[in-house]
């Protein structure tokens, strides 16, 4: 009663929802669940529930929340935060498994926000030595080893390097054969899986590297099947972290994992064979980038005849009782690692596994034949380019693979219908030959069971980009009767299983989109069916929660389908059609229950796009649904989606009249200031702003000296943030691309208004230091230097006098040059643009 009210209480505490405004809440909050995880005479699953709460009021998914996140708990008194830690540490080692088990999680995340800030410097010290003292404590050594764990699987290797001697000390103990407790032996291998990390001085020495592979492999024979997996993982660790020192310990590896694949539990030679799929993964990488500072070093090349035997042998033991496609098999980890092998090794490979595919492919037992299609599609490597020998090899099995498809067991036609789909998506010239029979083995796989008929509508996917080439050119006139066979197959009782029903409608909005000038007309035949499909959607008899989530998921992939038409066929069939679809679409958002179907909103931008001015009259009506898409900054899907139909509407210049201007640029101004928008999505406000300068000129003129500002603080951000990774450098090159084309669109849309010219002036010098500071950036992508050449071009055209010192700017010139080499067209015109404006000036 009183507990469940005050952990009630607790949860309902705004903190959790990102909405607290000041740290008086957040230390009554954190208050209160400290007290209740500390409360003896609390029940126990309260106490647990109470400390993951508190774990996850510190934690989030998104970074840029989790930054806000660490930064609120940095806000609260550090006296009321040591007390916290003060309390929570020593149950670490309580007697109840469910308040260590909570404590370990709520423990780890409050380390992960003030280690790096160096405001709990000794945690980690402070678990290993609890983890060496509580010898005679298993349960305690868990939960230290699980808090332990944590940090390491997520904390910045360098807040963590210092202390790795420590931590290996510690752990690597807990790991020996010596050690009487299983489970604490393999929680130690878990975290020393996740601390490999940051132990790169420890393992580039000889004898510690030794000692910590020697552990690994006393784990891989102990007598505890789930010790034996652990230490496996540890090893998938070392190949991802240390490839480069692997090379002494290869042929000891591989012989203790070939007695696992061969001998041990199943789940054990999985781990195993995962090990070698690193290690396949990492080589195939190396193959790819082709860099001299970290060539391949051919482990795989050098055991590939034993690994390619062993991997055929296991690819036959696929498991009798499961003829449902559940779980994940040693079959399954063969067929990966193979697949590996050969994109580490290349089409070498092919000899070693011919005689097997021929041997097997028409044999007696099911396992034979569906291993042999198992194999011939695994050695297909994306993104490389077949060979003559291979096309050869791949058409000499295209037929006896056709016939598997008529094999009486599921299991053989499933795999047979991946691997023709593979080959289709790979090598399609080996189908050039056959195209028309294999199209129709597709069409009629989609009749067979749920698990065929969704690899049939996979295949028939990779089928419609096909189109475009001259030896596949005949499939364009069976575009009608593939779509209606795939829209049927949709309509079948069982088609939510396997994700059949996704899969057909994703097949078939694929093929509009690959369609060629020559398919159009029968893609414009199809439309109106689309349609009449979402008209049935929208009235659908719902009786329940599951029939309502199943009208939503056909509502949006009809959606999806009719906005790819859309774009296709010709604006008047769009036209004589428009009023119908607006009114679905409008019906579709109506029926979320304040929910926006993205879907929905897109397909309102592409009608708004193909009528122009002409979407006017729908203003009204759909205008409201993509304001509130633009305040659901909590969903990124969703404000992404709402911030692209914005620009498709002001650039249609359809009605949007002051008052929605005003309620547009509100919320996107809001959205940017908001600390729970994705932070991809803020390139693309700056670029929809940009599009509306050009669509109501003028009209924007009150928002151009606050935009101005607004511009100019996130181009200043972005220098101060570190570009640390591939995900942070993309979102920079995103925000400033986004930026530059704000300012193209206002200079395209207002240089003619001196109130503008006013305004630029005072910004020019700044955002002309940002752009030369961004060209000279060796992170800069081609989308960032169209944008910025597109500015030169755009403010020599426009103000030449302000311009000039633009125009002679060493790292602009460059750019403007590197645009006007690219292989990208619309590059190459801006950069075009961009280079005559400045030769005025020479």
């Amino acid at each position: 009663g009183r507990f469940q009210l005050q952990l009630q209480g607790c949860w309902r505490s705004p903190f959790p929802s990102l909405h607290f405004v000041n740290t008086t809440n957040a230390s009554q909050h954190v208050t209160g669940l400290t007290t209740l995880i500390c409360d003896e005479s609390a029940p126990l699953p309260i106490r647990q529930v109470a400390s993951i709460t508190l774990k996850n009021c510190l934690y989030s998914k998104n970074e840029a929340q989790q930054d806000v996140l660490d930064e609120r708990w940095l806000a609260v008194d550090a006296g009321l935060r040591n007390s916290v830690k003060t309390a929570l540490f020593p149950l670490l080692t309580s007697p109840h498994l469910e308040v260590r088990s909570g404590v370990a999680q709520a423990v780890a995340q409050i380390g992960l926000v003030e280690i790096p800030q160096e405001q709990w410097p000794d945690l980690i010290d402070a678990l290993v030595k609890g983890i060496q003292e509580a010898q005679q404590n298993a349960g305690a050594r868990v939960s230290l080893l699980q808090c332990l764990g944590y940090i390491c699987e997520e904390i910045d290797p360098a807040h963590a390097e210092s202390k790795s001697s420590d931590v290996l000390t510690a752990i690597v103990q807990a790991m020996r054969k010596e050690e009487p407790e299983a489970e604490v032996r393999v929680r130690a291998s878990e975290v020393l899986a996740n601390a490999l990390r940051f132990a790169r001085s420890n393992m580039e020495k000889e004898n510690e590297r030794n000692y910590i592979m020697q552990i690994i492999a006393e784990g891989i024979q102990a007598e505890d099947e789930d010790m034996r997996k652990a230490s496996y993982s540890c090893l998938c660790s070392v190949a991802e972290e240390y490839y480069d020192l692997l090379g002494e310990y290869i042929p000891h590896l591989w012989g203790m994992s070939l007695n696992t694949i061969m001998n041990d539990d199943e789940e054990v030679g999985i781990a195993a064979f995962e090990f070698w799929s690193n290690v396949a993964s990492e080589e195939g990488e190396r193959a790819m980038e082709m860099n001299d500072a970290q060539p391949s070093l051919n482990f795989i090349s050098a055991i590939l005849k034993d690994i390619v035997s062993v991997t055929l042998t296991m690819l036959t033991r696929q498991d009798d009782d499961n003829d449902e496609e559940e779980g994940w098999g040693i079959s399954h980890a063969a067929g990966r690692c193979l697949q590996l092998s050969s994109e580490a090794v290349g089409e070498v490979i092919v000899e070693h596994v011919r005689q097997f595919i021929q041997d097997n492919i028409k044999g007696d037992d099911w396992h034979q034949r569906e291993a042999a299609a198992l194999c011939l599609g695994s050695i297909l490597v994306d993104d490389s380019e077949p060979s003559d020998n291979m096309i050869h090899f791949l058409k000499e099995a295209v037929i006896p693979l056709s016939q598997l498809l008529k094999d009486n067991d599921v299991r053989v036609r499933d795999t047979t219908m991946w691997t023709l789909g593979r080959i289709v998506e790979v090598a399609p010239a080996a189908l050039s030959e056959h195209a028309t029979q294999v199209c129709e083995a597709f069409v009629n796989g989609l009749q067979q069971e749920p698990r065929v008929a969704a690899h049939a509508a996979w295949a028939l996917h990779n089928v419609a980009q096909l189109m475009q080439l001259e030896e596949f050119r005949e499939v364009i006139k069976y575009i009608t009767q593939i779509v209606q066979n795939l829209l049927s197959a949709s309509d079948r009782g069982d088609a939510h299983m396997k994700n059949l029903r996704n899969s057909c409608y994703e097949a078939v909005a694929y093929f509009i989109q690959c369609a060629n000038e020559d398919a159009i007309a029968l893609i414009e035949g199809l439309f109106e069916g689309f349609i009449s499909r979402l008209q049935h959607a929208v009235v659908m008899v719902v009786q329940n929660q599951s029939d309502r989530d199943h009208q939503f998921q056909i509502q949006e992939q009809l959606c999806n389908i009719i906005q790819t038409a859309v774009y296709k066929v010709r604006p008047e069939v769009v036209a004589r059609n428009a009023d119908l679809i607006m009114e679905l679409v409008v019906q579709v958002l109506q029926g979320r229950n304040g929910e926006i179907a993205e879907e929905a909103l897109l397909c309102g931008g592409a009608v708004a796009s193909a009528l122009g001015s002409d979407f006017g009259k729908y203003v009204e009506r759909f205008v409201p649904f993509v304001l509130k898409g633009l305040e659901e900054v909590r969903s990124g899907d969703v404000v992404a989606v709402a911030v692209g139909v914005t620009s498709e509407m002001f650039n249609a210049k359809a009605g949007m009249n002051e008052a929605i201007l005003s309620e547009v640029c509100k919320r996107l101004a809001s959205a940017l200031q908001s600390i729970d928008l994705w932070r991809e999505v803020k390139g693309a406000i700056f670029t929809t702003f940009g599009d509306i300068a050009m669509a109501v000129e003028g009209s924007f003129m009150q928002y151009v000296q606050p935009l101005f500002s607004i511009m100019e603080n996130a181009a200043r951000s972005s220098l101060e943030e570190v570009e640390k990774d591939e995900d942070t450098v993309a979102y920079l090159n995103n925000l400033r691309t986004g930026i530059f084309e704000g300012i193209s669109g206002m200079l395209q849309g207002l240089r003619t208004l001196e109130p503008f010219h006013d305004a630029i002036k005072g910004f020019l010098p700044v955002f002309g230091n940002f752009m030369v500071q961004f060209a000279e950036s060796p992170e800069t992508d081609d989308a960032l230097k169209k944008s910025i050449a597109g500015v030169v071009g755009d403010i020599l055209s426009a103000y030449p006098a302000e311009g000039i010192q633009f125009a002679r700017n060493p790292s602009l010139q460059k750019t403007v040059e590197e645009c006007c080499t690219s292989d990208n067209e619309a590059i190459r015109d801006v950069g075009e643009f961009a280079k005559k404006m400045i030769s005025k000036f020479h």
